[in-house]
C-alpha cells in the first residue's frame, strides 16, 4: 500500500509540474511582444574600417568580427528584445540570474504581490532562457504559491547573456530600426564587440558602432557598474571625433543620473526608455558634424 501511495503522489507531482509549465507557456503566449524585424545585413564594412583608420583606431584582429545571422542568433536576439521591451517588470530576474552566475546555485522568487503583467513577463523570460539553455532549471509555481525557481547555467553562452550581452542585443536591434527608418535608401555598415587598439595603444572594445550614408553612431551598454567607464568613454569620443549626440552610453540602471553624467562626461548618457529617441538624435543629424578632426 506504502508503494502504491507513492506512486500515486509522484504521478500527481508529475501532473502538476505538466501543468504549471502549460500554464507558463500560457503566460508567454499573452506577454510576449512582437519580435523585431531582422537588422538589415552589413554593408561597406571597409568604409566603417576605414572611419576608424582615420582616427588612427587599428583593429586588434587581421579581419573583423562578423555579424553572426542564423537562426540561433535570431532566437537570442528576441529574447534580448523581450528583456529590454520589458525591463521595468523583469529586471527583478535578470538582476536574480546575474547574481548566481559565478555558483550557478538555484534560487526562488516570491512574485507574490506582483502586478498579473509582471509575472506574465518574468515567466515569458524565464520559459524562453530555459528553451535555449541560458537557464538550467526553471518552474513557476502558481497560486497560492506565486513562486519562481530556476538555475542559471554556467556555459560560456549564457554567461555572455546574461552579464550584459542582452542589453548589447537590444540596442543594436533598435539602433538598426531607427537607420532602417530614418534612410530607407542609405547604405547602413555596423560591426559589434570590435576590439581595436586605441592610439595610445591601449587595447578597448567598441560594443557597436553603425555607418548610415556618412553618419557615425557609436553604442556602449552597460547593465552594472558604469561609473569606471564613462571617463574612458569620453576620451575615446573625442578620439573618433563624434559629437556628443552620436556618442551613446546606455545604462540599465534607471536610478542612474543620466543628464548629469551627460554634461559632465560630454556624452549621451541614457536609459532604455530614451535610447530609440537618442539614435535618432544620432542618425539624423548632419552627416558633416561626423567627420570633424578629433580633438
Amino acid at each position: 500500500m506504502k508503494d502504491l501511495l507513492e506512486r500515486i503522489a509522484d504521478a500527481l507531482e508529475r501532473i502538476a509540474d505538466a501543468l504549471e509549465q502549460r500554464a507558463n507557456g500560457e503566460h508567454e503566449a499573452e506577454s510576449v511582444p512582437a519580435d523585431p524585424v531582422p537588422p538589415p545585413p552589413p554593408q561597406r564594412a571597409g568604409d566603417l574600417i576605414a572611419f576608424l583608420a582615420r582616427r588612427d583606431v587599428k583593429l586588434r584582429d587581421a579581419a573583423p568580427p562578423t555579424p553572426q545571422t542564423d537562426e540561433g542568433q535570431g532566437e537570442m536576439d528576441a529574447l534580448a528584445w523581450l528583456i529590454g521591451e520589458r525591463w521595468a517588470n523583469v529586471r527583478l530576474l535578470v538582476e536574480a540570474v546575474k547574481a548566481r552566475l559565478g555558483n550557478g546555485e538555484g534560487f526562488a522568487l516570491n512574485l507574490r504581490g506582483q502586478p498579473e503583467t509582471a509575472i506574465s513577463d518574468i515567466c515569458a523570460v524565464a520559459h524562453r532562457a530555459h528553451s535555449l539553455g541560458l537557464l538550467e532549471q526553471y518552474r513557476y509555481r502558481r497560486s497560492p504559491a506565486f513562486r519562481l525557481e530556476a538555475r542559471p547555467s554556467r556555459a560560456p553562452l549564457s554567461q555572455r547573456f546574461w552579464a550584459g550581452g542582452w542589453l548589447e542585443r537590444w540596442a543594436r536591434q533598435h539602433l538598426l530600426r531607427v537607420a532602417a527608418q530614418l534612410h530607407p535608401d542609405a547604405p547602413i555598415s555596423w560591426l559589434a564587440n570590435l576590439p581595436v587598439i586605441l592610439p595610445s595603444g591601449e587595447g578597448f572594445e567598441i560594443d557597436l558602432i553603425a555607418q548610415v550614408g556618412d553618419r557615425v553612431a557609436w553604442v556602449e551598454a552597460k547593465s552594472a557598474d558604469y561609473q569606471d567607464s564613462l571617463d574612458k568613454y569620453g576620451r575615446v569620443r573625442r578620439i573618433l571625433g563624434l559629437p556628443q549626440h552620436s556618442a551613446l552610453v546606455l545604462l540599465a540602471d534607471p536610478r542612474a543620473p543620466h543628464r548629469a553624467l551627460s554634461a559632465l562626461y560630454e556624452l549621451t548618457v541614457c536609459g532604455l526608455e530614451d535610447f530609440p529617441a537618442r539614435c535618432a538624435a544620432a542618425l539624423g543629424a548632419s552627416g558633416e558634424e561626423n567627420e570633424k578632426r578629433p580633438a
